[in-house]
C-alpha cells in the first residue's frame, strides 16, 4: 500500500464521525425532501388517497384495502400503515463524503461532491419507493389477496428478509464507493501492481 493510499484511507476515517454526525441530525430535512419526492409518484401508482405522516427520519403511510380483497372478503376496508426510515437507504450519503473530503486535495471538486451527492439522493427516493410498493405488496399478500398477478414472484419471508437487508444495507454503501470510484480514477494508480508485489 502507497503512502498516499494510507492518508486517504486514514483521513476518510476521521472524517467519517463528522458526516455521520451531520447526517444524524440532519435526517428530519431528509425526510421531508423524501416525502416531497415520493408524493407524485404514490399518487401516480396507488389508486387510493395515501396518507402520509412524517416523524423524525420515519415516513408512515397508510394504506385502505377493501375487504372484498382480504382472505374473509365482507364489507368495509382494511387500514394497513407502512413505514419507511430515510437514515436506512441514505447510510451511503456520509461515507460518500467522507471519501470526498479526503480526496479533493488542492483542486477542490466541489461539483463531483455535489454531483456525487445528487446521484445518491436519486437511489435514496428510488429505493424508498420500491421498499413502499414492495412493503405494499407484502400487506397484501399477508391478508390473504392474491398477489400471483405481480409476475408470478415467489413471497417466501427468509427470502424477502435478505432481499431488504442486502438492498437497504450493504447497496448503499457499496454505491458510495462506486459513484467515488467514478469521480475519482485517478486513485487506482495508487493501488499496487501484481508486478510491484512480485518484486
Amino acid at each position: 500500500m502507497t503512502p498516499k493510499l494510507t492518508r486517504f484511507l486514514l483521513k476518510t476515517l476521521a472524517w467519517l464521525p463528522v458526516f455521520y454526525l451531520l447526517w444524524y441530525f440532519t435526517r428530519e430535512s431528509q425526510a421531508l425532501l423524501m416525502a416531497v419526492v415520493l408524493k407524485p409518484l404514490i399518487g401516480l401508482t396507488f389508486p387510493v388517497d395515501v396518507p402520509s405522516l412524517q416523524k423524525g427520519s420515519v415516513l408512515t403511510y397508510g394504506l385502505q384495502v377493501p375487504a372484498t380483497l382480504t382472505a374473509k372478503g365482507g364489507e368495509g376496508s382494511f387500514l394497513g400503515t407502512i413505514t419507511l426510515d430515510v437514515l436506512i437507504y441514505s447510510c451511503g450519503i456520509p461515507l460518500f463524503m467522507a471519501m470526498m473530503f479526503s480526496s479533493l486535495e488542492c483542486r477542490r471538486q466541489w461539483w463531483s461532491l455535489l454531483g456525487g451527492v445528487a446521484w445518491l439522493l436519486l437511489f435514496e427516493a428510488s429505493a424508498l419507493y420500491v421498499s413502499l410498493c414492495y412493503n405494499a405488496l407484502n400487506m397484501l399478500h399477508a391478508i390473504g389477496a392474491d398477489t400471483h398477478w405481480l409476475m408470478g414472484l415467489p413471497w417466501n419471508a427468509h427470502f424477502s428478509l435478505f432481499a431488504q437487508t442486502t438492498f437497504a444495507l450493504v447497496f448503499p454503501s457499496a454505491l458510495a464507493v462506486m459513484v467515488w470510484a467514478a469521480f475519482n480514477p485517478a486513485y487506482f494508480s495508487l493501488l499496487p501492481s501484481p508486478r510491484s508485489r512480485r518484486r
